[in-house]
């Protein structure tokens, strides 16, 4: 549908919410559960995958008994490419939002070594995608978009930790 950049919310609003109070709840969508929730079924039956990029994104890991907080980026300082889910919510007639969820995946044996942990404290990663798999990605269909990003290896990333 979009061939060009757009502008949208963090945080998926499916096309039937009530008001844009569910976006904080569906900012990361577990590829293991995200066929089973409501929010998302109407976006992965239309295939509405997206992209965005980032030069990192934020983590933790558990390091002498407590929680640390780090950044985590492609150990060749390209930018990051994450895979997601787009909807377009729109209420009463007024102009439509886009919204969009990350996809996340378990680790690799290389991250699960490091604990690394996202948002809601998963034990998983951002779903990545190299550059050249980007238009690739846009053109999945359903459930094959689930095998498209679990064939792929996590790129290699550093884990920067912050006092």
């Amino acid at each position: 549908m979009f061939s060009q950049p757009e502008l949208a919310l963090y945080g998926l609003i499916p096309s039937w919410a009530y008001d844009a109070r569910c976006a904080t709840q569906n900012c990361i969508a577990p590829m293991g559960s995200v066929a089973n929730k409501p929010a998302y079924r109407a976006a992965l039956r239309k295939a509405q995958f997206c992209w965005t990029t980032a030069s990192f994104f934020v983590g933790s890991v558990w390091r002498e008994g407590r929680e640390q907080i780090v950044h985590v980026e492609r150990a060749d300082h390209e930018p990051l490419y994450l895979a997601g889910l787009w909807s377009e919510w729109q209420v009463d007639h007024g102009q439509p939002l886009l919204s969009f969820s990350l996809f996340t995946r378990d680790h690799d044996e290389a991250l699960k070594s490091q604990s690394l942990r996202i948002g809601h404290g998963l034990a998983q990663c951002y779903a990545l995608l190299e550059p050249s798999q980007l238009m690739d990605w846009l053109s999945q269909s359903g459930h094959s978009a689930f095998e498209f990003l679990l064939s792929n290896p996590i790129p290699p990333v550093e884990l920067h930790h912050h006092s």
